[in-house]
Protein backbone atom coordinates (compact mmCIF):
# COMPACT_ATOMS: atom_id res chain seq x y z
CA UNK A 1 0.00 0.00 0.00
CA UNK A 2 1.53 3.31 -1.07
CA UNK A 3 1.23 6.61 0.77
CA UNK A 4 -1.64 7.89 -1.37
CA UNK A 5 -3.77 4.80 -0.80
CA UNK A 6 -2.96 4.86 2.93
CA UNK A 7 -3.85 8.55 3.21
CA UNK A 8 -7.09 8.02 1.28
CA UNK A 9 -8.18 5.21 3.62
CA UNK A 10 -7.19 7.07 6.77
CA UNK A 11 -8.95 10.31 5.79
CA UNK A 12 -12.14 8.65 4.50
CA UNK A 13 -15.36 9.93 6.19
CA UNK A 14 -16.95 7.85 8.95
CA UNK A 15 -20.49 6.58 9.09
CA UNK A 16 -22.99 8.58 11.11
CA UNK A 17 -23.06 5.93 13.86
CA UNK A 18 -19.34 6.58 14.54
CA UNK A 19 -19.85 10.34 14.92
CA UNK A 20 -20.60 11.78 18.36
CA UNK A 21 -21.72 15.33 19.20
CA UNK A 22 -20.62 17.44 22.13
CA UNK A 23 -22.37 20.59 23.41
CA UNK A 24 -19.87 23.40 23.75
CA UNK A 25 -22.22 26.19 24.91
CA UNK A 26 -25.93 26.89 25.32
CA UNK A 27 -28.36 29.76 25.29
CA UNK A 28 -29.41 31.36 28.54
CA UNK A 29 -32.69 29.43 28.66
CA UNK A 30 -30.82 26.14 28.00
CA UNK A 31 -33.12 25.34 25.06
CA UNK A 32 -30.55 25.41 22.31
CA UNK A 33 -26.88 24.47 22.19
CA UNK A 34 -23.88 24.71 19.92
CA UNK A 35 -22.89 21.14 18.93
CA UNK A 36 -19.53 20.02 17.49
CA UNK A 37 -18.81 16.60 15.99
CA UNK A 38 -16.04 14.19 16.98
CA UNK A 39 -15.03 10.60 16.26
CA UNK A 40 -15.00 8.01 19.06
CA UNK A 41 -11.75 6.31 20.08
CA UNK A 42 -13.12 2.88 19.19
CA UNK A 43 -13.96 4.06 15.65
CA UNK A 44 -10.39 5.38 15.25
CA UNK A 45 -8.95 2.11 16.52
CA UNK A 46 -11.14 0.15 14.11
CA UNK A 47 -10.05 2.43 11.24
CA UNK A 48 -6.37 1.81 12.06
CA UNK A 49 -6.90 -1.95 12.35
CA UNK A 50 -8.69 -2.08 9.00
CA UNK A 51 -6.18 0.20 7.25
CA UNK A 52 -2.69 -0.85 8.45
CA UNK A 53 -3.46 -3.90 10.60
CA UNK A 54 -3.50 -4.28 14.39
CA UNK A 55 0.23 -5.08 14.53
CA UNK A 56 1.36 -2.10 12.48
CA UNK A 57 0.28 0.79 14.70
CA UNK A 58 0.97 1.66 18.33
CA UNK A 59 0.58 4.48 20.86
CA UNK A 60 2.98 5.84 23.46
CA UNK A 61 1.70 8.18 26.19
CA UNK A 62 3.78 10.56 28.31
CA UNK A 63 3.00 13.45 30.72
CA UNK A 64 2.85 16.91 29.18
CA UNK A 65 2.48 19.76 31.68
CA UNK A 66 1.07 19.69 35.23
CA UNK A 67 -0.97 22.90 35.26
CA UNK A 68 -4.62 22.49 36.21
CA UNK A 69 -5.62 18.83 36.12
CA UNK A 70 -2.52 17.89 34.15
CA UNK A 71 -2.24 16.76 30.54
CA UNK A 72 -1.15 13.88 28.35
CA UNK A 73 0.86 13.51 25.14
CA UNK A 74 0.08 10.72 22.68
CA UNK A 75 2.51 9.56 19.98
CA UNK A 76 0.62 7.54 17.34
CA UNK A 77 3.06 5.48 15.27
CA UNK A 78 2.40 3.59 12.00
CA UNK A 79 4.91 1.13 10.59
CA UNK A 80 6.20 2.01 7.11
CA UNK A 81 6.72 -1.22 5.20
CA UNK A 82 8.82 0.43 2.49
CA UNK A 83 11.21 2.21 4.86
CA UNK A 84 11.11 -0.54 7.49
CA UNK A 85 10.66 1.96 10.31
CA UNK A 86 8.03 3.44 12.63
CA UNK A 87 6.69 6.90 11.81
CA UNK A 88 5.16 8.77 14.77
CA UNK A 89 2.98 11.88 15.04
CA UNK A 90 2.26 13.47 18.40
CA UNK A 91 -0.44 15.68 19.91
CA UNK A 92 -1.68 16.36 23.42
CA UNK A 93 -4.73 17.26 25.47
CA UNK A 94 -5.54 18.39 29.00
CA UNK A 95 -7.12 15.93 31.40
CA UNK A 96 -10.91 16.07 31.47
CA UNK A 97 -13.10 17.00 34.44
CA UNK A 98 -14.64 13.51 34.64
CA UNK A 99 -12.15 10.65 34.92
CA UNK A 100 -9.32 13.12 34.27
CA UNK A 101 -6.49 10.80 33.23
CA UNK A 102 -8.68 8.50 31.13
CA UNK A 103 -10.29 11.49 29.40
CA UNK A 104 -6.89 13.09 28.78
CA UNK A 105 -5.53 9.87 27.24
CA UNK A 106 -8.59 9.49 25.01
CA UNK A 107 -8.56 13.12 23.81
CA UNK A 108 -4.80 13.08 23.13
CA UNK A 109 -5.26 9.86 21.12
CA UNK A 110 -8.02 11.48 19.03
CA UNK A 111 -5.89 14.56 18.37
CA UNK A 112 -2.89 12.42 17.42
CA UNK A 113 -5.16 10.56 14.97
CA UNK A 114 -6.15 13.90 13.43
CA UNK A 115 -2.43 14.44 12.73
CA UNK A 116 -2.72 11.40 10.44
CA UNK A 117 -5.89 12.88 8.83
CA UNK A 118 -8.37 10.63 10.68
CA UNK A 119 -11.58 12.67 11.13
CA UNK A 120 -9.90 15.92 10.09
CA UNK A 121 -12.76 16.72 7.68
CA UNK A 122 -15.07 17.36 10.64
CA UNK A 123 -13.31 20.69 11.27
CA UNK A 124 -14.80 21.99 8.00
CA UNK A 125 -18.30 21.22 9.23
CA UNK A 126 -18.18 23.76 12.00
CA UNK A 127 -20.62 23.98 14.92
CA UNK A 128 -24.42 23.71 14.62
CA UNK A 129 -27.17 25.12 16.82
CA UNK A 130 -29.67 22.41 17.83
CA UNK A 131 -32.44 21.87 20.37
CA UNK A 132 -31.23 20.62 23.74
CA UNK A 133 -32.85 19.73 27.05
CA UNK A 134 -31.47 20.19 30.52
CA UNK A 135 -31.22 17.20 32.82
CA UNK A 136 -29.64 18.08 36.11
CA UNK A 137 -26.60 20.25 35.56
CA UNK A 138 -25.96 19.07 32.01
CA UNK A 139 -27.67 19.65 28.68
CA UNK A 140 -28.31 16.88 26.19
CA UNK A 141 -29.25 16.95 22.52
CA UNK A 142 -32.93 16.16 21.95
CA UNK A 143 -34.09 13.49 19.54
CA UNK A 144 -35.12 16.10 17.00
CA UNK A 145 -31.77 17.81 17.41
CA UNK A 146 -30.00 14.51 16.80
CA UNK A 147 -32.02 13.96 13.61
CA UNK A 148 -31.08 17.44 12.46
CA UNK A 149 -27.41 16.79 13.11
CA UNK A 150 -27.53 13.42 11.33
CA UNK A 151 -29.26 15.06 8.35
CA UNK A 152 -26.69 17.83 8.18
CA UNK A 153 -23.89 15.27 8.46
CA UNK A 154 -25.41 13.26 5.61
CA UNK A 155 -25.75 16.41 3.53
CA UNK A 156 -22.12 17.26 4.17
CA UNK A 157 -21.05 13.78 3.04
CA UNK A 158 -23.09 14.24 -0.13
CA UNK A 159 -21.51 17.63 -0.74
CA UNK A 160 -24.91 19.40 -0.59
CA UNK A 161 -24.33 21.38 2.57
CA UNK A 162 -21.71 23.89 3.53
CA UNK A 163 -21.31 25.61 6.81
CA UNK A 164 -24.35 26.05 9.05
CA UNK A 165 -26.62 28.97 8.03
CA UNK A 166 -30.28 29.87 8.56
CA UNK A 167 -32.77 30.46 5.63
CA UNK A 168 -34.73 32.92 7.73
CA UNK A 169 -33.17 36.09 6.21
CA UNK A 170 -33.94 34.94 2.64
CA UNK A 171 -37.52 33.99 3.53
CA UNK A 172 -38.01 37.32 5.34
CA UNK A 173 -36.76 39.29 2.33
CA UNK A 174 -39.14 37.36 0.03
CA UNK A 175 -42.15 38.07 2.26
CA UNK A 176 -41.22 41.76 2.51
CA UNK A 177 -41.20 41.90 -1.28
CA UNK A 178 -44.61 40.22 -1.42
CA UNK A 179 -46.04 42.58 1.18
CA UNK A 180 -44.71 45.61 -0.68
CA UNK A 181 -46.32 44.42 -3.92
CA UNK A 182 -49.69 43.56 -2.32
CA UNK A 183 -51.06 47.15 -1.88
CA UNK A 184 -50.44 47.85 -5.55
CA UNK A 185 -53.03 45.17 -6.38
CA UNK A 186 -55.86 46.73 -4.31
CA UNK A 187 -56.79 49.78 -6.47
CA UNK A 188 -57.59 47.70 -9.60
CA UNK A 189 -60.05 45.52 -7.63
CA UNK A 190 -63.22 47.17 -9.09
CA UNK A 191 -65.88 45.99 -11.51
CA UNK A 192 -64.35 45.09 -14.86
CA UNK A 193 -60.80 45.01 -13.52
CA UNK A 194 -58.60 41.96 -14.20
CA UNK A 195 -58.41 39.60 -11.21
CA UNK A 196 -54.76 39.13 -10.18
CA UNK A 197 -55.45 35.51 -9.36
CA UNK A 198 -57.61 34.14 -12.24
CA UNK A 199 -56.74 36.85 -14.79
CA UNK A 200 -60.47 37.31 -15.63
CA UNK A 201 -62.62 40.51 -15.49
CA UNK A 202 -64.18 40.97 -12.06
CA UNK A 203 -67.98 41.04 -11.91
CA UNK A 204 -69.65 43.56 -9.62
CA UNK A 205 -70.57 41.01 -7.01
CA UNK A 206 -67.00 39.63 -6.82
CA UNK A 207 -65.12 42.87 -6.26
CA UNK A 208 -65.70 42.92 -2.51
CA UNK A 209 -64.72 39.29 -2.18
CA UNK A 210 -61.57 39.87 -4.22
CA UNK A 211 -60.61 42.82 -2.08
CA UNK A 212 -61.22 40.78 1.08
CA UNK A 213 -59.08 37.97 -0.32
CA UNK A 214 -56.27 40.37 -1.03
CA UNK A 215 -56.54 41.89 2.43
CA UNK A 216 -56.48 38.39 3.94
CA UNK A 217 -53.43 37.51 1.91
CA UNK A 218 -51.76 40.74 3.02
CA UNK A 219 -52.53 39.93 6.65
CA UNK A 220 -51.10 36.42 6.18
CA UNK A 221 -47.95 37.76 4.57
CA UNK A 222 -47.63 40.37 7.29
CA UNK A 223 -48.15 37.75 10.01
CA UNK A 224 -45.63 35.39 8.46
CA UNK A 225 -43.16 38.23 8.00
CA UNK A 226 -43.57 39.29 11.60
CA UNK A 227 -42.97 35.70 12.71
CA UNK A 228 -39.89 35.40 10.53
CA UNK A 229 -38.70 38.80 11.66
CA UNK A 230 -39.11 37.67 15.26
CA UNK A 231 -37.21 34.49 14.43
CA UNK A 232 -34.53 36.55 12.69
CA UNK A 233 -34.29 38.82 15.70
CA UNK A 234 -33.91 35.76 17.93
CA UNK A 235 -31.25 34.32 15.65
CA UNK A 236 -29.51 37.69 15.50
CA UNK A 237 -29.58 37.94 19.27
CA UNK A 238 -28.42 34.34 19.57
CA UNK A 239 -25.63 35.01 17.08
CA UNK A 240 -24.65 38.11 19.01
CA UNK A 241 -24.71 36.16 22.24
CA UNK A 242 -22.66 33.39 20.62
CA UNK A 243 -20.18 35.96 19.34
CA UNK A 244 -19.99 37.60 22.76
CA UNK A 245 -19.58 34.19 24.38
CA UNK A 246 -16.92 33.30 21.85
CA UNK A 247 -15.14 36.59 22.48
CA UNK A 248 -15.44 36.01 26.21
CA UNK A 249 -14.06 32.49 25.94
CA UNK A 250 -11.42 33.68 23.52
CA UNK A 251 -10.42 36.45 25.90
CA UNK A 252 -10.36 34.00 28.79
CA UNK A 253 -8.24 31.63 26.73
CA UNK A 254 -5.94 34.50 25.78
CA UNK A 255 -5.64 35.58 29.41
CA UNK A 256 -5.17 32.00 30.54
CA UNK A 257 -2.53 31.39 27.90
CA UNK A 258 -0.88 34.71 28.73
CA UNK A 259 -0.82 33.78 32.42
CA UNK A 260 0.52 30.35 31.55
CA UNK A 261 3.09 31.87 29.22
CA UNK A 262 4.18 34.35 31.89
CA UNK A 263 4.43 31.52 34.41
CA UNK A 264 6.43 29.41 32.00
CA UNK A 265 8.67 32.34 31.15
CA UNK A 266 9.20 32.97 34.85
CA UNK A 267 10.01 29.32 35.39
CA UNK A 268 12.31 29.39 32.39
CA UNK A 269 14.12 32.45 33.73
CA UNK A 270 14.39 30.79 37.12
CA UNK A 271 15.69 27.58 35.59
CA UNK A 272 18.16 29.53 33.45
CA UNK A 273 19.39 31.34 36.55
CA UNK A 274 19.62 28.02 38.41
CA UNK A 275 21.51 26.61 35.42
CA UNK A 276 23.94 29.53 35.49
CA UNK A 277 24.38 29.11 39.24
CA UNK A 278 24.89 25.38 38.75
CA UNK A 279 27.45 25.95 36.01
CA UNK A 280 29.29 28.44 38.22
CA UNK A 281 29.16 26.03 41.15
CA UNK A 282 30.32 23.22 38.87
CA UNK A 283 33.24 25.34 37.67
CA UNK A 284 34.17 26.12 41.30
CA UNK A 285 33.97 22.41 42.17
CA UNK A 286 36.13 21.50 39.19
CA UNK A 287 38.67 24.09 40.29
CA UNK A 288 38.62 22.73 43.84
CA UNK A 289 38.97 19.19 42.51
CA UNK A 290 41.98 20.23 40.45
CA UNK A 291 43.51 21.96 43.47
CA UNK A 292 42.84 18.95 45.71
CA UNK A 293 44.19 16.60 43.06
CA UNK A 294 47.34 18.67 42.70
CA UNK A 295 47.66 18.88 46.48
CA UNK A 296 47.22 15.12 46.88
CA UNK A 297 49.58 14.44 44.00
CA UNK A 298 52.38 16.91 44.75
CA UNK A 299 51.72 18.15 48.29
CA UNK A 300 54.23 20.77 49.49
CA UNK A 301 57.13 19.60 47.34
CA UNK A 302 60.08 21.80 46.44
CA UNK A 303 61.71 21.93 43.00
CA UNK A 304 64.10 19.07 43.69
CA UNK A 305 61.30 16.89 45.03
CA UNK A 306 59.14 17.80 42.05
CA UNK A 307 61.92 16.71 39.70
CA UNK A 308 62.28 13.51 41.65
CA UNK A 309 58.51 12.97 41.46
CA UNK A 310 58.57 13.57 37.70
CA UNK A 311 61.36 11.02 37.38
CA UNK A 312 59.34 8.57 39.44
CA UNK A 313 56.33 9.18 37.19
CA UNK A 314 58.53 8.45 34.18
CA UNK A 315 59.76 5.26 35.84
CA UNK A 316 56.18 4.37 36.66
CA UNK A 317 55.21 4.85 33.02
CA UNK A 318 58.12 2.67 31.91
CA UNK A 319 57.08 0.04 34.45
CA UNK A 320 53.52 0.18 33.14
CA UNK A 321 54.82 -0.26 29.61
CA UNK A 322 56.91 -3.22 30.71
CA UNK A 323 53.88 -4.63 32.53
CA UNK A 324 51.80 -4.20 29.39
CA UNK A 325 54.49 -5.99 27.40
CA UNK A 326 54.59 -8.79 29.97
CA UNK A 327 50.82 -9.06 29.91
CA UNK A 328 51.00 -9.25 26.14
CA UNK A 329 53.56 -12.01 26.41
CA UNK A 330 51.50 -13.78 29.08
CA UNK A 331 48.54 -13.64 26.76
CA UNK A 332 50.34 -15.88 24.32
CA UNK A 333 49.49 -19.62 24.34
CA UNK A 334 51.18 -21.31 27.31
CA UNK A 335 53.95 -23.82 26.47
CA UNK A 336 53.89 -27.43 27.56
CA UNK A 337 54.62 -26.93 31.25
CA UNK A 338 54.71 -30.65 32.01
CA UNK A 339 57.55 -31.22 29.57
CA UNK A 340 59.36 -28.18 30.91
CA UNK A 341 58.80 -29.41 34.48
CA UNK A 342 60.33 -32.75 33.56
CA UNK A 343 63.37 -31.02 32.04
CA UNK A 344 63.71 -28.80 35.11
CA UNK A 345 63.44 -31.83 37.43
CA UNK A 346 66.16 -33.57 35.40
CA UNK A 347 68.41 -30.50 35.63
CA UNK A 348 67.73 -30.25 39.36
CA UNK A 349 68.73 -33.89 39.87
CA UNK A 350 71.90 -33.34 37.87
CA UNK A 351 72.70 -30.20 39.84
CA UNK A 352 72.06 -32.02 43.11
CA UNK A 353 74.43 -34.80 42.10
CA UNK A 354 77.07 -32.24 41.18
CA UNK A 355 76.51 -30.35 44.40
CA UNK A 356 76.67 -33.54 46.44
CA UNK A 357 79.93 -34.48 44.74
CA UNK A 358 81.27 -30.97 45.32
CA UNK A 359 80.27 -31.09 48.98
CA UNK A 360 81.96 -34.44 49.44
CA UNK A 361 85.06 -33.12 47.67
CA UNK A 362 85.15 -30.04 49.87
CA UNK A 363 84.66 -32.13 52.98
CA UNK A 364 87.55 -34.44 52.07
CA UNK A 365 89.71 -31.49 51.06
CA UNK A 366 89.05 -29.75 54.34
CA UNK A 367 89.72 -32.92 56.22
CA UNK A 368 93.04 -33.35 54.44
CA UNK A 369 93.87 -29.66 54.76
CA UNK A 370 93.35 -29.58 58.51
CA UNK A 371 94.70 -33.07 59.26
CA UNK A 372 97.96 -31.56 60.47
CA UNK A 373 95.99 -29.31 62.79
CA UNK A 374 94.30 -32.14 64.64
CA UNK A 375 94.55 -32.27 68.44
CA UNK A 376 93.55 -35.04 70.84
CA UNK A 377 90.67 -33.33 72.58
CA UNK A 378 90.48 -29.85 71.03
CA UNK A 379 88.68 -29.21 67.76
CA UNK A 380 88.89 -25.81 66.06
CA UNK A 381 86.62 -24.95 63.07
CA UNK A 382 87.24 -21.86 60.96
CA UNK A 383 84.47 -22.47 58.32
CA UNK A 384 80.93 -23.84 58.11
CA UNK A 385 79.93 -25.88 55.09
CA UNK A 386 76.47 -25.08 53.61
CA UNK A 387 75.26 -28.46 52.43
CA UNK A 388 72.60 -27.09 50.06
CA UNK A 389 75.05 -24.93 48.09
CA UNK A 390 78.51 -26.27 49.06
CA UNK A 391 79.52 -22.76 50.14
CA UNK A 392 82.08 -22.22 52.95
CA UNK A 393 81.19 -19.50 55.40
CA UNK A 394 83.67 -18.00 57.86
CA UNK A 395 83.00 -19.23 61.39
CA UNK A 396 85.25 -19.82 64.46
CA UNK A 397 84.32 -22.71 66.72
CA UNK A 398 86.51 -23.96 69.64
CA UNK A 399 85.44 -27.20 71.28
CA UNK A 400 87.01 -29.45 73.91
CA UNK A 401 85.68 -32.97 74.18
CA UNK A 402 82.75 -31.84 72.00
CA UNK A 403 81.84 -28.96 74.32
CA UNK A 404 81.94 -25.26 73.43
CA UNK A 405 84.77 -23.28 74.99
CA UNK A 406 82.34 -20.93 76.75
CA UNK A 407 80.89 -23.86 78.68
CA UNK A 408 84.24 -25.34 79.86
CA UNK A 409 85.43 -25.32 83.45
CA UNK A 410 88.65 -23.58 84.47
CA UNK A 411 90.55 -26.86 84.54
CA UNK A 412 89.21 -27.85 81.11
CA UNK A 413 90.19 -24.51 79.66
CA UNK A 414 93.78 -24.98 80.98
CA UNK A 415 94.07 -28.46 79.47
CA UNK A 416 92.64 -27.16 76.17
CA UNK A 417 95.24 -24.37 76.22
CA UNK A 418 98.01 -26.92 76.68
CA UNK A 419 96.87 -28.80 73.58
CA UNK A 420 96.83 -25.55 71.57
CA UNK A 421 100.36 -24.70 72.76
CA UNK A 422 101.57 -28.13 71.64
CA UNK A 423 99.95 -27.50 68.24
CA UNK A 424 101.75 -24.17 67.90
CA UNK A 425 105.08 -25.83 68.71
CA UNK A 426 104.43 -28.50 66.10
CA UNK A 427 103.47 -25.93 63.44
CA UNK A 428 106.39 -23.56 64.14
CA UNK A 429 108.95 -26.24 64.86
CA UNK A 430 110.10 -24.43 68.00
CA UNK A 431 110.26 -25.81 71.49
CA UNK A 432 109.90 -23.47 74.40
CA UNK A 433 108.86 -23.89 78.03
CA UNK A 434 105.22 -23.79 78.95
CA UNK A 435 104.12 -21.83 81.99
CA UNK A 436 101.01 -23.11 83.71
CA UNK A 437 99.46 -20.90 86.39
CA UNK A 438 96.95 -22.01 89.01
CA UNK A 439 98.04 -25.59 88.54
CA UNK A 440 96.19 -26.64 91.68
CA UNK A 441 92.95 -26.18 89.69
CA UNK A 442 93.98 -28.80 87.15
CA UNK A 443 93.05 -32.39 87.68
CA UNK A 444 94.78 -35.01 85.63
CA UNK A 445 97.62 -32.91 84.26
CA UNK A 446 98.69 -34.38 80.91
CA UNK A 447 102.27 -35.42 80.36
CA UNK A 448 104.09 -32.99 78.13
CA UNK A 449 107.42 -33.62 76.32
CA UNK A 450 108.73 -30.08 76.84
CA UNK A 451 109.86 -28.09 79.82
CA UNK A 452 106.97 -27.00 82.01
CA UNK A 453 106.80 -24.30 84.60
CA UNK A 454 104.06 -24.92 87.10
CA UNK A 455 102.76 -22.24 89.45
CA UNK A 456 100.83 -23.48 92.44
CA UNK A 457 99.38 -21.69 95.43
CA UNK A 458 100.19 -23.36 98.77
CA UNK A 459 98.42 -21.77 101.73
CA UNK A 460 100.69 -20.49 104.56
CA UNK A 461 103.84 -21.45 102.66
CA UNK A 462 106.63 -19.15 101.47
CA UNK A 463 107.40 -18.72 97.80
CA UNK A 464 109.66 -21.52 96.62
CA UNK A 465 110.90 -23.18 93.44
CA UNK A 466 110.91 -26.97 93.16
CA UNK A 467 112.43 -28.96 90.31
CA UNK A 468 111.52 -32.52 89.38
CA UNK A 469 113.13 -34.98 91.86
CA UNK A 470 113.65 -32.30 94.52
CA UNK A 471 111.94 -33.02 97.83
CA UNK A 472 112.49 -29.70 99.60
CA UNK A 473 112.08 -26.36 98.07
CA UNK A 474 115.27 -24.44 97.34
CA UNK A 475 115.76 -21.38 99.49
CA UNK A 476 115.28 -18.13 97.82
CA UNK A 477 117.97 -15.53 97.69
CA UNK A 478 117.34 -12.22 99.09
CA UNK A 479 117.49 -9.34 96.79
CA UNK A 480 120.65 -7.28 97.16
Amino acid sequence: MNEQELTKKLTAPFEAKDVEWRIQQTTQDKSRGLAVAFITSRAIQRRLDETVGPFHWKTEFSPWHQFGNGSQLCALSIYDEERKEWVAKTDGAENSDIEPVKGGLSDSFKRAAVQWGVGRYLYSMGALWVDVEQRGKNCYITESGRKTLDARYAQMLQGKAGTASSPAPQKTASLVTQRAAAPATLPPTKPGAICPTCKQPLPNDAVAQAQENLRQKLREVTSRGQGLRSQLNDLTALEKQARETFEQFHQQDVEKNATLLARLQGQRAKMEQELRDYEKELADLNSQIQDRTASLTYGNLDDEEMQRLSALHAEEQEAEEELAALEKVSARPAPDLNARDREVDKLIRQKKLLMSAAVNYLAVRNELSFASLSMPQVKISLYDLVKTTGELKSAFRFQYNGRDYRRLSHSEKLRAGLEVSQLMKRLTGRHYPVFIDDVESITGLPKLPDQILLARVVPNAPLSIVTPGQTAPAPLKKAS
